[in-house]
């Protein structure tokens, strides 16, 4: 029996699937047993849990059905199941939604674990008490195919190389690439693949959804040490695009200077009372990058850039095209020569 407990904890959800041959190596160290014994186990745990078995190809493997109710020894408690539920709000327009599907068997589970403490009622009111607002605008992630997702986790896990077929942005066609997967990052409602093109010594980033296909390859995979994937997180943060620090020098009006003061841009902020206006200066060390463009840009005109004159340049100029966009010629070149005395490079 405690054999056969083991048996099930191993099994994954589907599509992920395990061999036989796969399960008897595993449990081989505290359950010395025959491949042909572990499918007679499998059989007659199918008979009474949500099993199937993969038969497309040789040798089948199993795997929980995707629907099953979670499977866990010892059951969940109550504590784990608040945090999950809590979690469950954080996490909803993060994930893809086939990434989704996979956690909602542990969702479930913790809100039967409430509802056995508690009562039914228990999770409704704690969602209703728990709640998230989202500080930008919430954008609906982009779908990966589950196939290809089940690739690259799988080539990660056992360090194998990756044949993908990537559609890049802007081109028409996609192409072959054999890669060296390092890793995953989230980054917003897109999930990227860092990963080393086979002959290139550099790094790639890999938007997850433009991979039209991937296969795992028989061959070990040379992505380097694992810290290798705390360097390219500073790339994927800063939106891809990075011109170096600088001191950051900002009028922010009397709101945003509040919020900021709460919710600082960077640990050597100096936010400074501007009584003439009733606003804020604020003085900061920071990556000039361009996520941090996009964020000065959208906050209009509850900001100034002061310095450095480069970048307040830079800003302007984006402003103007915008504003030129559907104004005719005369009232373009008004704008134009408005926006040129006051100092802006022509």
């Amino acid at each position: 029996m405690a054999r056969q407990w083991a048996l099930l904890n191993m099994l994954p959800p589907a599509p992920q699937r395990i061999t036989a041959g796969e399960l008897a190596d595993r449990l081989a160290s505290d359950y010395p047993i025959t491949k042909r014994s572990v499918e007679r186990d499998l059989q007659a745990l199918s008979a009474v849990f949500p099993l199937e078995c993969d038969e497309r190809e040789r040798p089948f493997g199993w795997s929980w059905q995707r629907d099953a109710k979670a499977f866990s020894l010892p059951g969940m408690s109550a504590i784990q199941a608040v945090v999950l539920l809590t979690a469950r709000g954080h996490l909803r327009d993060l994930l893809p939604l086939h990434q989704w599907r996979e956690l909602e068997p542990l969702f479930q589970q913790a809100e039967r674990t409430l509802a056995k403490g508690l009562g039914r009622s228990a999770t409704a009111r704690w969602d209703a008490r728990v709640a998230r607002v989202d500080a930008t605008q919430p954008l609906i992630p982009p779908r990966i195919d589950d196939q290809v997702l089940l690739a690259v986790h799988q080539a990660l896990y056992a360090g194998q190389q990756l044949q993908v077929d990537y559609l890049a942005r802007g081109r028409a066609q996609a192409r072959v690439h054999v890669l060296h997967p390092l890793g995953i990052v989230l980054r917003g409602p897109i999930t990227y693949l860092v990963a080393r093109i086979d002959g290139k010594p550099a790094r790639s980033m890999l938007a997850l959804h433009r991979i039209a296909a991937a296969v795992r390859l028989d061959a070990e995979a040379d992505s380097g040490d694992a810290a290798a994937l705390e360097t390219a997180l500073p790339q994927v943060a800063a939106g891809f695009e990075r011109h170096g620090r600088i001191a950051l020098s900002l009028w922010v009006d009397a709101a945003l200077g509040q919020h900021l003061g709460e919710a600082a841009l960077a640990v050597d902020q100096v936010l400074a009372p501007d009584a003439a206006t009733g606003g804020f200066h604020l003085h900061a060390d920071v990556e000039d990058t361009s996520q941090l463009r996009w964020w000065l840009m959208g906050l209009g005109p509850a900001v100034q850039v002061l310095a450095p004159a480069a970048l307040a340049d830079a800003l302007r100029l984006q402003h103007l095209r915008s504003a030129l966009q559907g104004l005719s010629p005369d009232a373009a070149a008004q704008l134009v020569a408005a926006a040129c005395s006051d100092g802006v490079p022509g």
